[in-house]
Formats: C-alpha cells, structure tokens, sequence
C-alpha cells in the first residue's frame, strides 16, 4: 500500500464521498476499494486529472448493479466539476482471482462512457493489476494483498503490449488533438514502465521520454502543450503517432520475448 496527500481539501472531499456513496451502496458485499492512477503515482492535475479507483466485490444481483448505477448519476449531480472524471471498475472477488481465465461481465464508468456493464477477458488487465498492486491506496476493505493474486512481469508486459496495439487502433478512429495527446503521453509511459520499471504519471513519462528518447521531443512536446499549457490550436501530428506506438510496440514485444 501507498500512503498519499491530496493536492487539496476538495480532492480529498470528493475521494471521500466516493468512497461514502460506494460503501454505502454496496455494503458488506463490498470486499475493497482501492484508489490507482495519478492521486497515488503523483502528478494529479485537479482541473484535468481523473480519479480511478478500482472496487472488488462479492456476487452482485442486478438490483445492486442498478443501485450502483444510480449511485453514480447522483454523485455526478453532486459534483459537476467531476463529470466524467472518474473511473471506477467493480470486480467480483471470485472474477479477479481467477482473472487469467474469465471474461465476465462487470459494471464500469470511466472518463467519455456512462456506468455500464462491460464484457471482456479479465486478463486483458493484466497491467493495470500488477501497478495496482505496485502502487495503491487502500479506501475501503481488505489490503489488495489478500484479494488480488500475483501478476508476473511477464503478464505485465503482455498487456501493456496489448494495450498499445489498441492505442494504435484508437488512433485511427479519433484524429483529434486531445486524443492524440492522450495516446501519446500513455505510449510514452508504457515505454517508461519498461524501461525504468515504475510507474509514473503521463507528465512526467513525457518529460522522461523527451530526455531518454530525443528523436520524438518535438511530438512529445505538442502533446505536453496540448494538455497541459491548453494550446488547443495544434494540429494532430497522426503519422508521428503511428510512429511512436510502433516504435513502443516493438520495444515492448522485444523486452517480452527476451
């Protein structure tokens, strides 16, 4: 577990009242609530930044799912300043223990998508739950130790590469400069995963990767000024994008067969 401040008192109040609103909504079914992402790596933007949480759950009935999806709409209405900002996916605790092997479905709400019921294999987050347990805070529960099963780096590393692989697929059906940027900064660190083998923000993967891999500071730093500085009047730089996820992808698939 990771011990965090938050940037300010009303971060801190708006973790809580997720916290509260799920805790209350799903009770003793509630296994754990575990807060991932920028809050906890460090780098959070309050005006840009996500809060992503993960929840490991017992069995849900339908009513709990709906009650869920409820909760969800009247926290959005609570906190405006959020909307769309929070990310937070409901696994049960027999699903992840079992992740390498399942695709069930379970309920999520994330950045751009209304709370809703997404069905996939489990392994296909195989990543995101080695830097769970890499870096996380406890919200609510058990520690992410006793409900999660170890991730080898291996599967980590197969996931970020399926991951880029659906950057690279993203990229081409949204051309806009926000998502643009937004694939870029993650390309950049995925590759810092690889190469340093921490985790960090998207930031500060950026500025690592301007430093660690100089042919690609001039992309990178559009990026950086598109979401950051708010120079929203730069134009997508596509074919350089594809480049960079190619370039990622077949250092990625070279660390994984080495």
């Amino acid at each position: 577990m990771t011990s965090w401040s938050a940037p300010d008192e009303a971060v801190a109040t708006t973790v809580a009242d997720l916290q509260a609103a799920i805790s209350d909504t799903l009770g003793v079914d509630l296994v754990g609530l575990y807060l991932t992402g920028s809050l906890v790596v460090g780098d959070f933007d309050p005006g840009l930044s996500d809060i992503d949480c993960v929840a490991i759950t017992g069995q849900l009935s339908a009513e709990q799912v709906d009650a869920l999806g409820t909760m969800h709409e009247r926290f959005a209405a609570a906190h405006p300043e959020w909307q769309n900002r929070i990310e937070v996916a409901y696994v049960t605790s027999d699903d992840i223990r079992n992740f390498r092997t399942v695709e069930p479905s379970f309920p999520v709400i994330s950045p751009g998508e209304p709370f809703h019921l997404r069905h996939e294999p489990l392994n296909d987050w195989a990543d995101h739950w080695y830097l769970l347990l890499a870096q996380h805070v406890v919200l609510a529960g058990r520690p992410a130790e006793e409900v999660f099963p170890e991730v080898s780096r291996d599967e980590f590393f197969q996931g970020v590469l399926r991951y880029i692989r659906e950057l690279e697929e993203r990229a081409r059906r949204d051309v806009s400069p926000g998502n643009e940027s937004y694939i870029v900064l993650t390309a950049c660190r995925a590759l810092h995963c690889l190469e340093v083998g921490t985790q960090t923000s998207k930031r500060a993967a950026g500025i690592w990767m301007q430093d660690a891999h100089p042919e690609w500071s001039p992309l990178i730093e559009r990026a950086l000024e598109w979401r950051y500085i708010g120079q929203r009047d730069r134009h997508a730089a596509l074919p350089e994008t594809h480049e960079l996820l190619r370039f990622v992808e077949a250092r990625l698939a070279s660390a994984n067969d080495s």
